[in-house]
């Protein structure tokens, strides 16, 4: 009595192997979505404090400032990234920056 295995163990065999090695590489690129989303936010989350700290600085010196609309006077906004910027006047003033960014493609 031969001692191997038959075609359609190893067969099935190939097949548990194939789908589990599937949901890793799935468990991975979905990882992986989430840290490029992640790093985006980051990234927006860090131009609107700049553009917040020397909107500030500008306050805090004295200095006049405007900013309807755009603001790349205030940062610079990287390619596919919008900045509007609106100050509202009276006591006290309210400066409102809004950055939107493009979403990662999948």
């Amino acid at each position: 009595m031969r001692k191997s295995f038959t075609f359609l163990e190893i067969l099935i065999s190939a097949l548990i192997l194939a789908v589990a090695v599937g949901g890793l590489l799935s468990s991975f690129v979905a990882s992986r979505k989430i840290v490029r989303d992640s790093q985006t936010r980051l990234r927006t989350a860090n131009l609107e404090r700049r553009a917040l700290a020397r909107l500030y600085a500008k306050v805090v010196q004295g200095k006049p400032f405007t900013c309807q609309g755009n603001c790349t006077d205030l940062i610079s906004v990287p390619p596919g990234y919008t900045c509007t910027c609106t100050i509202k006047a009276g006591p006290p003033k309210q400066a409102t920056i809004k950055i939107d960014y493009p979403q990662p493609q999948e």
